[in-house]
Formats: structure tokens, sequence, C-alpha cells
């Protein structure tokens, strides 16, 4: 039998204007729903038709200063007129990847990036996951496959790396932080209208992020939360710590500071540890719009 085909995931172009260099995994789903026509009497399908398409790319990527830099509003994502390009470079047999035209490519012609989630536990690096909705242009396949592309102009390269850093509530160090989970909260409303088969635009419906902290000090939810039905808290700012290549942290002005103004923060449970330390989430829930800088300085 002849060999298959194997692709590698590739830098994705938003826009025409900017690329996503340094790409951990990326994920396609057509969103496809089929009507499946039996007829009375029949026992198999006469007929199958696709009533809707609404795909979406899932993106994993370390790379937050490339992501911030370009996607200035948290709560409105990122809006793409002119689409993605949404490339997988082919593997070669018995070498590395092939040259020339011979890329997968998913093109979009129009949609929008949605930032998901910033996660970071443990020693390990802080984590983006974004979404990409792809919308019906009016006249274009959706999401139009190609097996013999050209790659992008852009090729994989690393841009930055961040860790955890401290966390400040009202002003205070949370102690002993042994992970960050910031989901921004973006629901998106994407209706199909005029008896089209895909959305043609997008909508934030609502912004509801959450920020949870784990901390292994139990202490922290009598000082910090106070009481077992949560406290409203004036200011949350949450440190990442940029990478140095070669190195380990970058200095003053280097670090990601996401912040929250206003809010309320509980404390949902408390895990056993058994033989191990204990650990415990706090989890804050903003009531005012979050900002970020790239240029912060870690406390």
């Amino acid at each position: 039998m002849a060999g298959t085909n194997q692709y590698s995931n590739y830098p994705v172009a938003f826009n025409g204007t900017w690329n996503l260099t340094q790409l951990l995994t990326g994920s396609y789903d057509s969103g496809a729903s089929e009507d499946e026509i039996v007829p009375s009497g029949d026992y198999k399908r006469a007929a199958i038709i696709t009533n809707s398409l609404s795909p979406t790319l899932s993106l994993e990527t370390t790379d937050l200063s490339t992501v911030l830099t370009n996607l200035t509003s948290i709560k409105e994502g990122y809006a793409c007129s002119s689409g993605a390009d949404i490339y997988f470079r082919q593997r070669s047999q018995g070498a590395i990847f092939e040259s020339g035209s011979s890329a997968f490519r998913l093109q979009s012609r129009k949609g929008h990036l949605i930032l998901d989630s910033i996660s970071c536990q443990g020693v390990g690096p802080a984590q983006a996951s974004l979404v990409y909705h792809d919308l019906w242009d009016g006249t274009n396949n959706m999401s139009a496959p190609s097996a013999s592309s050209a790659l992008g102009a852009s090729t994989p390269a690393f841009v930055s790396q961040y860790y955890r850093g401290t966390a400040t509530v009202n002003g205070t160090a949370i102690d002993n932080i042994t992970g960050v989970n910031v989901s921004f909260g973006l629901m998106v409303d994407k209706e199909i209208y005029s008896g089209n088969h895909g959305p043609t635009q997008l909508c934030i419906a609502q912004v509801l992020p959450v920020i949870e902290i784990t901390t292994a000090d139990l202490a922290e939810f009598a000082s910090k939360v106070t009481n077992s039905h949560g406290a409203t808290y004036t200011t949350l700012v949450v440190y990442f710590r940029a990478g140095t290549a070669g190195g380990l942290r970058g200095g003053a002005g280097t670090a990601l500071s996401i912040t929250s103004s206003s809010g309320k923060m509980i404390v949902p449970n408390i895990q056993g540890g058994g033989v191990g330390n204990s650990s415990m989430p706090i989890r804050f829930m903003p009531t005012t719009d979050m900002s970020f800088s790239l240029s912060a300085t870690h406390p």
C-alpha cells in the first residue's frame, strides 16, 4: 500500500497582519450539523443535508506577548475582517518536512479570535488558550481546504514565554501560590440568519471572567477572604514573569500583569493532601473590566 501523508501544526496568520509563530497545538472542529432524512417505511437514509456549519479552531501557545500585543481588547477579542490562514506542514518520509507547495491549509475569509484563558501550573510556563471562530463571508466556502498550498511567510520562532509570579489582593501578596488560571469568560453570540448555512457575524454576549489562584497556605483563607461566604476586594493584580532565553527571568518592566479593580473572592474548597500538602483555590469574580500590561515590574 502507498504511504500516507502526515502533518504538523504551523504558524497561523490572522487578518493578513500578524502571525502566531510559537504555536503548541491547533485543532479544528467543523461544527457541522446534519439532517438525515429517513422516509417513513424505509430503514436507511434517503438524503443527508448539512443544515449548519460553525467552524472553530482551538489554539494553544506560550507566546503571551504576541497574543496580547495584537489582541488589545480582552473583552472584545480580535475581529479578522480578512480572515485567517491555518497551516499544517507536511512531514517527509525518512526526513523532516516537505518543501514547496505541499502544505495543508484551511482558509477562512472572515472570523473572530477570542482569548479564552491563561493558565500556569507548578513550575511550567504560562499557556494561553484561544478560539478562532470562522464566519461566512456570504460567498466563499468556510474553512476551505487545500492540500497543495505554499506555507505562510512566517516560520516557527521563539518570541516569549512567561512563568508564574506572585499575586496581590488589596495590596498584600498571596503566599505559597502553586497555580493560576485566568478564564476571561467571553460568551459569544453567532446566530445564523435569513436561510444562511453559517454565521455571518459574531457578537460578545457576556463577559464573566474568573481568576482562580491556588495556594498551599491555608492561612490565606483567614487573612485574605476572612469568612466562608467570601468578601469583596478592591484590587487584584496577578503577575507572570518573563523568561529569558539562555537565562532565568527578566528584570524590571518585563513582567505581564493582569489587574481587576473590584469584585468578590471566595474559597470554594480545600483539597486534602494525604501525606502531601493540602491546597486551596481562591476564586476571584471581577465586577469591572480587567486590564493588562506587558511592561510591569514584578514585586
